[in-house]
């Protein structure tokens, strides 16, 4: 467990915008029985029916789904980026840093500078890219941002999810359900000092936690998210939680990325969460797919009321614990407070 405290930071603003291409079940199976034609169509269909996604927004329209289009994925990062330093009544010269975390197989290349220059930030700011696949990588930056805003800077984090769609074919035993799962979108994320701005949620501690065997993982992805949450979810969560002198019986709303339902309800089941208190990730995954790096983000632009949607879960929770696992067993952790 890599563990840091963190004082004095607030979640100032967050912000999640989506393509206009919008797949729902039935156009989903469709496509997966072209994608993988050697599965049978009753197992495409169950797998769909199961995995716990209404529809998604992809950057790429059904009949196209092979296509690439990265300014797409630009345009919509930069809009994100706007919205969120607009929603707390900054510009983007406010700025002192950017994190920018996009997968690399389909993102424009050097996102973070050409982010930076349509935003027009100072030439001072900081510009860091962060390459990943997994949620863990959103629940990083965010915390890097949350630790900077604690000494008094301006973060800003854009996380892009734009994984192409044939990558899940090779994605182990349960590519059928990566590609059922998988979806786009862009958020973003700004983080100030304490004394900035009132309300909303203040970050208390950051963390992440590597599993022991993670080199040794060769099961699938859901396979081994589901066994990440049952082997080494609950101690980490207990270990990470007790450095706050606190427990899972203190925390009011559970923010998870899940890759899949059944990952989610494995979750609740574990912790004994009831239903205000997973109604948010479950709705996500339902809404817009597995978001992997974005996810945490998003769910945060629904706390803030700035997603469009108002039946985020329990809004009397005064603590929050979001969780995001992935690539392979890896775990990140973010633990706040509603400020008065």
């Amino acid at each position: 467990m890599i563990e840091a405290t963190i004082r004095r930071s607030r979640l100032l603003a967050s912000v999640s915008v989506y393509p206009e291409h919008v797949w729902d079940r039935a156009t989903t199976a469709r496509v997966l029985a072209e994608l993988f034609p050697r599965v049978p169509r009753a197992e495409i269909d169950l797998c769909v029916e199961r995995c716990g996604v209404e529809e998604r927004r992809l950057f790429f329209a059904p009949e196209h789904w092979a296509r690439r289009d990265t300014r797409a994925a630009s345009e919509l990062a930069t809009r994100a980026a706007r919205e969120a330093l607009a929603a707390c009544s900054l510009t983007p010269d406010d700025c002192d840093e950017l994190f920018v975390v996009t997968d690399a197989r389909a993102a424009p290349r050097e996102l973070e500078i050409e982010l930076g220059e349509r935003l027009e930030l100072r030439r001072t700011s900081a510009r860091v890219l962060v390459d990943a696949a997994g949620g863990a990588a959103g629940a990083s930056a965010l915390g890097l941002a949350a630790e900077l805003a604690a000494h008094g800077k301006i973060a800003l984090v854009v996380v892009v999810a734009c994984a192409p769609l044939e990558a899940c074919v090779n994605a182990g035993t349960d590519g059928v359900c990566c590609a059922a799962t998988l979806g786009h979108g862009v958020a973003a994320t700004v983080f100030g000092p304490e004394s900035s701005g009132r309300g909303g949620w203040r970050v208390e501690a950051t963390g992440s936690w590597l599993a022991p065997d993670a080199r040794d993982a060769t099961s699938g992805r859901v396979e081994c998210e589901r066994s990440l949450f049952s082997r080494h979810l609950p101690g980490a969560v207990v270990r990470f939680l007790s450095k706050r002198g606190m427990s899972v019986a203190d925390i009011g709303q559970h923010v998870v990325h899940g890759s899949a339902r059944s990952v989610l309800e494995r979750y609740a089941e574990l912790f004994r969460v009831c239903e205000a208190g997973m109604r948010l990730s479950r709705r996500a995954l339902a809404r817009h797919g597995d978001l992997a790096a974005a996810a945490l983000p998003a769910m945060f632009a629904a706390l803030a009321g700035q997603d469009g949607q108002s039946d985020v879960g329990d809004s009397d929770a005064r603590t929050l614990l979001a969780v995001a696992s992935g690539p392979g067993k890896r775990l990140g952790f973010l633990l706040c407070e509603r400020c008065a």
